[in-house]
């Protein structure tokens, strides 16, 4: 965990390489023109904005007022939604649409 704070923090990706080339392919085809959010409604828009922050979900449901198991089901229908299959995923889709914004 401490490898990947710096690995971020010094601007580094810490997404496997397949991961990166999946979510670049994503990004590329088509995916500028569409609203990825679109299909999430606001309370998964706040729970995928503080797992890009980097939040547990313990911290997430502790901001949120939600229990752990509560955004642990929001993040499967997120992950769904998006179409990915981990939250460092979805992460880099939310940084992507908000550089966009």
């Amino acid at each position: 965990l401490m490898t990947a704070i710096r690995d971020v923090a010094a601007g580094r990706s810490i997404l496997d390489p397949a991961i990166t080339a999946r979510v670049m392919q994503l990004v590329r085809s088509g995916g500028g023109h569409r609203d990825p959010f679109a299909s999430l409604s606001p309370q998964e828009k706040r729970v995928l904005a503080l797992i890009a922050e980097g939040c547990t979900n313990k911290e997430v449901g502790a901001r949120l007022g939600l229990s752990e198991k509560t955004v642990k089901n929001y993040l499967s229908t997120i992950f769904e939604k998006l179409h990915v299959s981990r939250r460092a995923e979805a992460a880099v889709i939310y940084a992507q649409g908000n550089k966009q914004s």
